[in-house]
């Protein structure tokens, strides 16, 4: 998985946010099985991967934002696929469940669904 987004996902808009999500995900079930020879009763729980996942999508696309920002007119030179990302479906994306109306259903530039 680390291959592909190196070479391949990091340049998707929302693809690469979410493999970073996934990323912490397989962390968190790899920290519980490593204490099972300590503790053998230790059960892997849903809520840890639900919020692990959604904790880490929050501050990918947290992360997308402050850099798309910070950089403004230049982003693309930091992150190509900054290039992608607007700022209101950055922030749409990070801080709302819905996709709210001033979001367009598809990016003004790669034509990608927020």
């Amino acid at each position: 998985m680390n291959l592909a987004y190196s070479f391949w996902l990091k340049s998707h808009v929302l693809i690469d946010v979410f493999v970073v999500a996934i990323g912490f995900v397989l962390r968190a079930i790899a920290g519980v099985e490593l204490l099972l020879p300590v503790a053998p009763d230790t059960e892997l729980s849903p809520w840890l991967l639900v919020c692990t996942f959604f904790g880490a999508l929050f501050l990918a696309l947290a992360k997308r934002r402050r850099e798309l920002t910070n950089a403004g007119v230049s982003a693309g030179g930091q992150r190509s696929v900054l290039q992608l990302y607007t700022p209101s479906c950055s922030t749409a994306c990070s801080s709302s469940p819905r996709r709210p109306a001033s979001c367009p259903t598809r990016c003004t530039r790669c034509g990608s669904r927020p």
